[in-house]
């Protein structure tokens, strides 16, 4: 199969297309966690082995949300370099303090390393 030429276009269309392939994705983590809801709400009580991975499944799927709104902010600005005002701006979009630290280049611990009390997690 012969490769094609190069096709020149803005980086905001691919950041646009992986910013709503990273919404289908969470829209999919999303469906599992309703279904392992219901599934699992006829139990009477959930171990704590079973929270705990609940709880890794609904911040894979928030992050998946940020990463997702986050590419799609990125999308929207046509610049090269990324100044504080723009990197706040991209801020206001996510709500999870672990991505807010990837955009600000900071530290951040990995999700259940620390307790995050602000919008870490939902439960079903």
């Amino acid at each position: 199969m012969p490769e094609s030429d190069p096709v020149d276009e803005p980086s905001s269309k691919l950041q646009f297309r992986i910013s709503s392939h990273l919404d289908s994705l969470a829209e999919q983590v999303f469906l599992l966690e309703e279904t392992i809801g219901k599934t699992l709400g006829s139990r009477e009580t959930l171990d704590q082995e079973t929270i705990s991975n609940l709880q890794n499944l609904d911040f894979l799927r928030q992050s998946l949300e940020d990463l997702a709104l986050l590419t799609l902010a990125m999308s929207e600005i046509d610049t090269v370099s990324l100044e504080e005002s723009t990197l706040n701006y991209f801020c206001g979009k996510v709500k999870l303090k672990v991505t807010k630290a990837l955009i600000g280049d900071k530290p951040f611990h990995s999700f259940g390393s620390e307790i995050d009390g602000e919008q870490d997690f939902d439960l079903f």
